[in-house]
């Protein structure tokens, strides 16, 4: 998938019509490094004994088998960490171009009152997909913007939350028992009013209100994520987001894909 030759780069850099390879390339090389940098930060972090939060405290799952498509997806998004804009510069001496991408702001729905069921199933089919989300998110789409329109939420910060915790698996299942999409644990679930925790709609619109009452308590976005993940009761004991590398970099990165994809 991932395939960087610095011999192949060489050859191709004084060819014609080379700029579009080596922009492709260099994208390759900083998802290739992004997914290494992930994978090593993330190791040590199975072990941790952290409190269980909604979604079971580990986000192990995007460690397991989402990490490559979520390094994937930032190096050629746009994102990144601006490696593939520097090797591109060091091999042309010219800006890696942008990848030409449509992005959807925050949709008209984000701040709808909730209505009747049949009211908002109305309302989501009309609704693309904003281009940049991974495939497996597109498929559920529905049932992200229903839940956002019910909340109050930005359906782009749902999306990325859903992808941070099972990339879109609504099958998935962490070591610690987190289920489906926004990997609901089974207390919570209940709690929730959850019959199916498989089912990715009660899913969805369960986690989107979890979300929303924890960032009417917090009151602040990047601390309601800390909760999400790591439990109320640790934000509450920190005085703000507590001190785990997990915690830390789950809320970094449903921050950046909520930006990236709410331009």
């Amino acid at each position: 998938m991932l395939q960087v030759h610095p011999t192949a780069v060489r050859q191709e850099g004084s060819a014609a019509g080379a700029p579009e390879r080596l922009a492709q390339v260099a994208r390759d090389f900083e998802a290739l490094f992004l997914y290494q940098l992930y994978r090593q930060l993330q190791q040590p972090l199975f072990e941790t004994d952290a409190e269980e939060g909604l979604s079971g405290g580990t986000n192990s799952l995007l460690g397991e088998y989402a990490l490559l498509p979520f390094a994937e997806f930032l190096a050629h998004s746009g994102g990144g960490i601006g490696l593939a804009r520097w090797l591109y510069r060091h091999w042309t001496g010219q800006e890696l171009p942008p990848r030409s991408v449509r992005v959807q702001p925050v949709g008209a729905f984000s701040a709808v009152p909730a209505g009747t069921a049949s009211q908002m199933t109305a309302l989501v089919p009309d609704a693309a997909a904003p281009e940049p989300l991974p495939e497996p998110l597109r498929r559920y789409w529905g049932h992200i913007r229903q839940a956002a329109a019910e909340t109050g939420l930005p359906a782009e910060l749902v999306a990325a939350v859903v992808w941070v915790e099972s990339a879109g698996n609504p099958a998935a299942v962490s070591p610690k028992g987190a289920k489906g999409l926004m990997q609901l644990m089974d207390s919570t679930a209940r709690m929730l009013g959850v019959r199916d925790v498989f089912d990715p709609e009660e899913n969805v619109r369960a986690g989107a209100r979890y979300l929303r009452q924890l960032l009417e308590e917090f009151g602040s976005l990047p601390l309601a994520l800390a909760a999400y993940n790591a439990g109320p009761a640790r934000v509450r004991s920190a005085g703000g987001i507590p001190p785990f590398a997990e915690t830390r970099s789950y809320v970094e990165r449903v921050v950046q894909l909520y930006r990236q994809w709410a331009l």
